[in-house]
């Protein structure tokens, strides 16, 4: 089953910082947190910027 949240993109920049301080204010780890974040940012970032040819 899949959930309507799991395939939703948020490009609002207000709803990703209130997500990262969520994230931080409930996890063990704050390090492993900061890195997930980030691989996440980059790969968005990524996906973005990619270009194919047709």
């Amino acid at each position: 089953m899949r959930l309507p949240w799991d395939e939703w993109e948020a490009s609002n920049q207000e709803i990703e910082k209130v997500a990262s301080k969520f994230i931080f204010a409930n996890c063990y780890d704050s390090q492993k947190a900061c890195i997930v974040l980030q691989a996440q940012q980059e790969d968005f970032f990524y996906a973005q910027y990619q270009v194919t040819e047709t």
